[in-house]
């Protein structure tokens, strides 16, 4: 008769379960669906603008339209964002559905992110805006969708402002201070890495007229044609035919489990950038968020001689 001892028997359970914990996880199964972080406010949008019906809360591969869509016009960078991201899931295989998760404020979103409780974002973020998260772990990050220098904003200042408006090179605009909403940590980032004479940072873009017309500021930065869709730039006017890039690339978090959707979003946003025209480019521009008018201006910052 053999006899185990007791000091033996008491470690199988632990000897056991270490042997589960080192055995690779399985993925999830495809049909399974990949559970999609959103605003509800995007939500919303998507069966006006894409024709998506998400009556279900879903998407499928028959609701997901290819990235060369004309649905995408002039609807913005987050409606891109999400056909970038079907796309990716559906062609590696990895669903056959996609769960729409809206219930969540955007930072508590990254958290669940984080935990697992949710896939994969479905919009980009800077980078910086995951430290301020309180956990510890952090969410796996995709290739850029857009990268470093690659989105470009133009100059505002008051109409009557002459001396700002005849600015043509970044030394000469070091010479005059800008105003930025505080909260926007790379539009701050960029100005404040520029050598201006000043940033002025305040809670909220309303305040940004009352800075120009006080002389607190001489100038603020945002995106090509606000002065006809912002209430707040309607009285201002671009320094024509000068531009600046932002500093940090734009890309989706994903949850730190699914290493399967990093590979799927990072393959499917190097194959749409392949050949002379950028597909990821192309989309932007076509959504309105790129603009072709800005492809010959002069960009300040960073410097670049070659454009």
């Amino acid at each position: 008769m053999v006899v185990v001892s007791r000091r033996r028997s008491s470690l199988a359970p632990f000897l056991l379960s270490a042997v589960f914990l080192l055995w690779p996880a399985e993925p999830p199964a495809a049909d399974e669906p990949v559970r999609m972080g959103l605003s509800s406010r995007i939500i919303a949008t998507l069966p006006e603008r894409l024709g998506i019906n998400v009556d279900d809360g879903t998407l499928t591969r028959d609701t997901c339209p290819p990235l060369e869509t004309d649905k995408i016009a002039s609807t913005g960078r987050p409606l891109v964002e999400v056909v970038v991201l079907c796309n990716a899931l559906f062609e590696a295989g990895l669903a056959e559905r996609i769960e729409l998760v809206g219930d969540f404020p955007h930072k508590r979103m990254l958290t669940e992110i984080t935990h697992g409780a949710i896939d994969v974002s479905g919009t980009t973020v800077f980078p910086e805006v995951l430290e301020t998260l309180a956990t510890e772990a952090r969410p796996r990050l995709s290739k850029p969708l857009i990268r470093v220098n690659e989105f470009e904003k133009v100059i505002y200042t008051m109409a009557h402002r002459k001396d700002v408006l005849a600015v043509r090179t970044l030394d000469e605009l070091r010479q005059f201070k800008a105003v930025v909403v505080k909260y926007w940590a790379i539009d701050a980032k960029t100005l404040k890495s520029m050598g201006l004479r000043g940033v002025a940072e305040v809670s909220k873009q309303e305040l940004y007229r009352k800075f120009l017309e006080v002389g607190r500021a001489d100038f603020a930065i945002a995106s090509f044609g606000s002065e006809t869709h912002n209430p707040v730039f309607k009285n201002m006017v671009p320094i024509p035919g000068i531009k600046l890039a932002l500093v940090s690339p734009r890309v989706f978090p994903i949850s730190p489990g699914r290493a399967d959707i990093q590979e799927a979003v990072d393959a499917f946003i190097d194959k749409a950038r392949k050949g002379d025209s950028d597909g990821i480019v192309q989309a932007f521009l076509r959504a309105g968020f790129f603009h072709e008018e800005l492809a010959k201006w002069r960009r300040v910052y960073p410097v670049d001689a070659g454009r």
